[in-house]
């Protein structure tokens, strides 16, 4: 059977900071989520989307997500997994859409 979603992804979640008695700012533990399948190309003609601000971004990847994916937002730091566990890439997320059969993230 064919396999739409031969790699996966992962975001970065980060629990909030914190301003200690002293007035030192305590940053807030990072871990990363549970791997979501996905599937990636590569930007190979320097291609640009516009987002809802109007300025036009030329992103690196575009990722394919199941509809079951969680929304993604500006500026979210995203891991490219390849099938085999190496780390492709970790980028910010420029844009998301969720459609009718997938959803589409733009790094």
């Amino acid at each position: 059977m064919f396999d739409f979603r031969l790699y996966k992804l992962q975001y970065l979640i980060t629990s909030g900071g914190y301003e200690d008695e002293d007035g030192n700012y305590i940053q807030g533990d990072e871990e990363w989520s549970e791997e979501i399948p996905c599937r990636y190309e590569l930007n190979q003609r320097a291609s640009t989307i516009t987002l809802q601000d109007g300025v036009a971004y030329t992103y690196t990847y575009v990722v394919y997500l199941n509809l079951s994916a969680p929304d993604f937002h500006y500026g979210q730091t995203i891991r490219l997994i390849r099938n085999d566990g190496v780390v492709v890439d970790t980028k910010e997320v420029k844009g998301f859409t969720r459609e009718q059969l997938h959803c589409r993230l733009w790094l």
